[in-house]
């Protein structure tokens, strides 16, 4: 047995292809489109993608099992990686897998129904930390339910803006390349806490403060609130302006979406883009619907979505 281990600053490309292609004889015509985008795996992983970007695969090779792990590090070397980059475990080192449940639907479920429970500051940031995988769901479950700098007991003592901006402090503070390997997450959120200080924001005339959502092939990621442009219709909503976010599409690595010819982008877009424009999206227990889109938004691909409660 191998198993290959592909630690990535993004979530891997995947694609997939007919092998038994019908094929015209013309070379430049069967290398279009015979490609097709994909978010997942399978149905299976379909439910772990946005939350766990490692991969990890077994394989059960027959006797040349020399001559197979020659050939990856080959296809590593021709695809431009560095050979400090590939590391070969030899002898009976073992890798444990244990499935612990993490991103179960069960434990999303009930992690939704708790997040819900909070004011949408505070709530928009806790979905953060996980889509943006900084804590898993339990970590996150026992950062709510601390006794003491508990997210549940701030709530209790602080504003919803207070929290919501510590929250905003404590990603950062997690996602520090300097940060101590073993700091648990709760000894970084009380660091946090005593440097924290709570200020108002001062928004200049013509702005306010938005929330970022962003679509990828497998994830969703969340940032902000940002200072953010207003606009006639948003002015005119201005005390509703929290029930606005700004939602773009983008590839992992954060770009425009792209591919080569061989790859029909079109069928993707349809299915990805298409489907979160159509059906909209579901966040901190509220359900956000497409409203509108301006040409210079478009031009991002940027469009603006509200929330609607389902009863």
């Amino acid at each position: 047995m191998i198993d290959l281990c592909f630690d990535t600053l993004v979530p891997a490309i995947l694609e997939d292809l007919d092998f038994h292609r019908s094929r015209t004889g013309d070379d430049y015509a069967d290398s279009i489109k015979y490609k097709r985008r994909r978010g997942w795996l399978n149905e299976s992983h379909r439910s772990v993608a946005p939350y766990a970007t490692k991969l990890r695969l077994v394989l059960y090779p027959d006797s040349r099992y020399d001559d197979i792990l020659k050939e990856f590090q080959e296809l590593c070397s021709n695809a431009g990686l560095s050979k400090s980059t590939v590391v070969h475990l030899k002898d009976n080192y073992n890798i444990e897998a244990v499935s612990r449940g993490m991103f179960s639907e069960y434990t999303l479920f009930k992690l939704t129904n708790l997040i819900s429970t909070f004011p949408w500051p505070v709530a928009f940031q806790l979905e953060l930390l996980l889509h943006n995988g900084l804590l898993n769901s339990q970590e996150i479950f026992e950062l709510i339910e601390r006794p003491q700098n508990g997210i549940k007991t701030l709530c209790r003592q602080q504003s919803s803006e207070y929290v919501g901006r510590l929250l905003v402090y404590y990603a950062v503070a997690l996602s520090q390349p300097a940060r101590p390997p073993t700091e648990s997450p709760y000894t970084c959120l009380d660091k946090t806490l005593e440097k924290f200080t709570f200020r108002d924001q001062n928004m200049s005339r013509g702005n306010f403060s938005c929330y970022h959502v962003t679509f990828t092939p497998t994830r969703m990621l969340l940032e902000g609130p940002y200072p953010t442009q207003s606009n006639r219709v948003l002015r005119k909503y201005i005390a509703f302006a929290e029930h606005f976010v700004r939602v773009d599409f983008r590839d992992e690595d954060r770009v425009q979406y792209r591919w080569d010819r061989e790859v029909d982008g079109a069928s993707f877009v349809e299915e990805r883009v298409g489907a979160v424009l159509r059906d909209g999206f579901h966040l901190a227990g509220r359900h956000f619907e497409f409203l509108a889109y301006s040409n210079s938004a478009l031009r991002e691909h940027a469009v603006r979505f509200r929330p609607f409660i389902v009863q």
